[in-house]
């Protein structure tokens, strides 16, 4: 509490936000036992299985959309589900494998399109939704999975 605020002050704002309060530490609480979740499921991925898996992916996007990369690393990350280097080469997080299909290629697509315009400006989302639909309404659902990262 700000050192300005009296006391009954705090109390009588809380009492205002009670319900807020509640609904978002329940959300945190949501948050934290998927997390949890995720995190025990990352402990038990086959890294070769996951690589395959992945790389084949990645060519069979670029190949189908006309994209082209120079080498892919498949590597535990935590802070990025994936990658794109100056040079073109993609890095994916071995954890994709844990999201679902349709976010797996929106990451994949990503990073695809960072091959042709190397910065988030508004013509990289123009070209990413040229793929992938909406890509902001995506890229706000992968949000949900980045407690998985840590």
């Amino acid at each position: 509490m700000p050192p300005k605020i009296s006391f009954n002050d705090a109390i009588e704002f809380v009492q205002l936000k009670k319900r807020w309060i509640r609904d978002h530490l329940t959300k945190i609480k949501l948050h934290e036992t998927q997390s949890r979740e995720l995190a025990d499921l990352s402990a038990t991925i086959d890294r070769k299985r996951a690589t395959r898996l992945l790389t084949h992916r990645l060519n069979k996007l670029a190949k189908t959309n006309g994209f082209t990369f120079n080498v892919v690393t498949v590597r535990s990350q935590k802070t990025r589900w994936g990658s794109c280097s100056r040079k073109n080469n993609i890095s994916l997080n071995v954890k994709l494998v844990l999201l679902p299909e349709d976010l797996v290629d929106y990451v994949m697509l990503h990073e695809l399109v960072h091959t042709r315009i190397p910065n988030h400006s508004n013509g990289f989302w123009d070209e990413l939704n040229k793929y992938v639909g909406n890509s902001k309404a995506i890229a706000s659902k992968l949000r949900k999975y980045d407690l998985a990262l840590v």
